[in-house]
């Protein structure tokens, strides 16, 4: 059924507020603050949705804009009445005033599919042809997947999420992973802003770890000293790694050992591969001049002859 638009002022107190049944959005936490501030300069530059319920009206889309409204003190509120409406023609009513602030990110897309089909009984392959390319989904029912786990994590862990603290590649990671696993994983990472690449690593090296010795990941994490461990997100990986590999780190633990007692000249580095794959070393020398350079070499060549570069021996082939 069409929409019969009207606009109308209304008190904000007059507004019946139903976030738990009509609101799947989740911005960054800053944007809240930036809206306010719009609406304060400009007023409601795009109403709010209100359905007549009994009399009264139902808010079914736009609950921080009245927030944001009753902040700045705008009392009564212009509001766009879209009586009446089939269900379906509601919600694709509010998908559209959703897209209207851009795209919807994952947690987004799998919070409004949950909520229509619970309102409306549609499955998810009635929506997928038509509805999933305007959520930004493949139009299969499967595409669903993913967004859906990722809507029902707890809400601080989604509030990172749409924060970027949890890059979405990285959390995709844990799809299919127990829901304990999963979380306990989330609500460590997400004190830290890591890249994809490092934060993958960080997942599957918590996970495989946990898995190995096992234990819920929470419980490793506590018996590892790993649950409330300061420091930056490096001191984590580099924990997480020698755990995960126990006997390389001890190969490199004996690798800077064996460097720090040759005695290099100044600016002289050596360095292995990752996984000392190869049995070959990298020799480096940073200088300012060429004589520094020449001085370096000198010294380098005449500990070769004497012998005392022979524990690096253990690592060539």
């Amino acid at each position: 059924m069409a929409a019969q638009n009207r606009w109308v002022s209304v008190p904000v107190d007059a507004l019946a507020l139903r976030p738990d049944r009509y609101r799947f959005s989740c911005p960054a936490g800053s944007s809240q603050e930036a809206l306010a501030g719009s609406v304060a300069r400009h007023g409601l530059l795009r109403p709010p949705l209100v359905a007549g319920r009994d009399g009264g009206w139902v808010l079914v889309a736009g609950h921080r804009r009245v927030a944001a409204a009753r902040a700045a003190g705008l009392d009564p509120v212009p509001v766009r009445a879209v009586d009446p409406l089939d269900r379906p023609a509601l919600w694709d009513l509010l998908l559209e005033d959703q897209l209207a602030s851009g795209s919807l990110n994952p947690v987004e897309q799998g919070r409004y599919l949950r909520l229509r089909t619970a309102d409306t009984g549609e499955t998810l392959g009635q929506l997928a042809p038509a509805v999933f390319p305007r959520l930004g989904l493949p139009p299969r029912a499967g595409a669903a997947r993913d967004p859906l786990w990722i809507a029902d994590l707890p809400g601080d862990l989604l509030q990172a999420f749409a924060d970027g603290r949890l890059p979405a590649p990285g959390v995709r990671l844990l799809v299919g992973a127990p829901r304990d696993d999963a979380v306990a994983v989330l609500e460590r990472l997400r004190r830290f802003r890591v890249g994809v690449n490092r934060f993958g690593e960080l997942v599957q090296g918590i996970l495989e770890c946990a898995w190995r010795d096992g234990l819920p990941v929470a419980a490793w994490l506590e018996r590892e000293g790993l649950a409330d461990r300061p420091g930056d997100p490096d001191a984590l990986r580099a924990a997480v790694r020698r755990r995960r590999y126990p006997a390389l780190a001890g190969y490199e633990d004996r690798f800077r050992r064996d460097l720090a007692g040759l005695g290099l000249p100044d600016g002289a580095r050596i360095a292995h591969p990752r996984g000392f794959e190869g049995g070959r070393l990298t020799l480096s020398v940073s200088f300012e001049t060429l004589d520094d350079l020449g001085r370096a070499l000198d010294r380098l060549r005449g500990d070769l002859g004497a012998g005392r570069l022979d524990p690096l021996r253990r690592y060539l082939r």
